[in-house]
C-alpha cells in the first residue's frame, strides 16, 4: 500500500529531503525525485540498496556502514572498504593492552 501525498503539498517546498532520504518507507518518492536526494542520508536508508547500486558515485562510504543491508556494496566494492578502514584507523583512540585510553602528556 502506498500513501498519495494531497495535492496541496510541494513536493520540492514542504517535505524535508534530508530526513525523507533517511525514511526506509519514503523509497518511492525518492526514486521519483532523484534529483533532490539527500544522498548522505540515503547512504543509511536500509531499503535504498538497490538506488545506491545504481548511482555508486553518490554513496556516503561511511554512513553506508550504518546500514544493515549494505554488505553487498562493501563485497563489491573492496577498494572502498579499504580507504574507508585506513580514514577510520586514524580516528580511533589509543589504548593500551589493558583497554585504558591512553593520555597525551
Amino acid at each position: 500500500m502506498f500513501l498519495k501525498l494531497r495535492e496541496w503539498i510541494s513536493i520540492v517546498e514542504k517535505l524535508c529531503w534530508e530526513m525523507l532520504s533517511l525514511n526506509p518507507n519514503a523509497i518511492h518518492l525518492l526514486e521519483a525525485n532523484l534529483d533532490i536526494i539527500c544522498w548522505y542520508q540515503l547512504s543509511k536508508n536500509s531499503n535504498a540498496i538497490h538506488l545506491l547500486e545504481k548511482y555508486p558515485e553518490y554513496i556516503d562510504w561511511e554512513k553506508l556502514s550504518d546500514n544493515p543491508n549494505a554488505m553487498s556494496l562493501f563485497e563489491t566494492n573492496p577498494d572502498m572498504t579499504t580507504s574507508l578502514s585506513k580514514r577510520l584507523i586514524g580516528l580511533r583512540m589509543p589504548v593500551s593492552r589493558s583497554g585504558s585510553i591512553i593520555q597525551d602528556s
